[in-house]
């Protein structure tokens, strides 16, 4: 018998016997929950629910005595959680976060601004790095969340949730000359310049190396860096065309830059991954609300219990 089964029996129960509303419910397929009600059948050796061809119609009365007990069991479980997170939150009144320099200039302090106004008085540790630097804090435990733009070899136990989408855009300086708009930039027209931009384990790079081989060109990369303010003081200094993240242009600073849009290269998403034990922590849990706004409390506990 598996705490999960007796969940879907309760989540059946209050969606009026519906299983497909239960499963939309659970973040989980009806198909699922169904069989997992089926399996709870067979180890009791007693029908829970009342059928109607494929359908429930309703609790038999042995059903209604163990879903009681169900939910008494399952309040117990939440109960235990409670005194665990309360615990926990006495003992670790802080949070680690690591990510990109980028991301940690341009997308993270409006996420910190939001924490800060409801967490106040919890300590926040934020180290930067390469993306291989950050997957190994992240496994080792090191770090609660990291904050990237790279995917992640990761097992079952840890989450990846998009948060933000950006442009990959070129940059060059602006000159009094420059009067016409940006003009689209062909792939051949980029591969032919002298570039600026991420080391290979940063994705821009990766699909710009991509771009090249698909069109059996050599990209001049002249220097590859970390941080796209490093980046952006190279154009500057006419050592080539940058590319890098559009969220790290900002109009006022940057006006002496001129951006082109590189369709070519595609879009740019902010992942963020955690372990699901992160969740278990209220004040970990609120921080991964800051990033994730759209998500609900039930899809959090989803997470947390591996059952999204």
């Amino acid at each position: 018998m598996k705490l999960l089964q007796l969940k879907y029996l309760c989540e059946v129960a209050d969606c009026r016997n519906n299983a497909s509303r239960a499963a939309l419910r659970l973040h989980t397929s009806q198909p699922n929950v169904s069989r997992q009600i089926m399996l709870l059948e067979q180890e009791l050796g007693i029908p829970l629910f009342s059928r109607c061809g494929r359908h429930f119609s309703g609790l038999t009365p042995g059903g209604e005595a163990v879903m009681r007990r169900a939910r008494d069991i399952l309040g117990d479980i939440e109960g235990i959680r409670d005194s665990a997170r309360q615990t926990l939150d006495a003992d670790q009144r802080c949070l680690s976060v690591a990510t990109s320099h980028t991301l940690a200039c341009y997308f993270l302090p409006d996420i910190l601004g939001a924490f800060r106004r409801q967490r106040p008085d919890v300590a926040l540790h934020i180290t930067q790095g390469p993306p291989r630097q950050l997957q190994a804090q992240l496994v080792e435990g090191d770090v609660d969340v990291v904050i990237s733009t790279e995917p992640m070899q990761i097992n079952s136990a840890f989450m990846t949730q998009a948060c933000h989408i950006a442009d990959i855009v070129l940059i060059e300086p602006e000159t009094s000359a420059t009067t016409q708009p940006p003009q689209r930039v062909s792939p051949a027209n980029l591969l032919s310049r002298s570039l600026i931009t991420y080391t290979s384990d940063f994705t821009i790079r990766q699909r710009l190396e991509a771009l090249a081989r698909t069109h059996m060109m050599t990209p001049d990369v002249r220097a590859s860096l970390m941080d796209a303010d490093v980046i952006k003081s190279c154009v500057r200094m006419n050592m080539g065309s940058g590319i890098i993240n559009a969220m790290a242009l900002e109009p006022q600073r940057d006006k002496d830059l001129r951006m082109t849009p590189l369709p070519c290269l595609g879009q740019l998403t902010t992942l963020v991954h955690f372990h699901r034990r992160t969740l278990a922590s209220a004040i970990q849990r609120d921080f991964i609300r800051c990033l994730l706004p759209h998500l609900s409390g039930a899809r959090l506990a989803a997470m947390e219990e591996g059952e999204a």
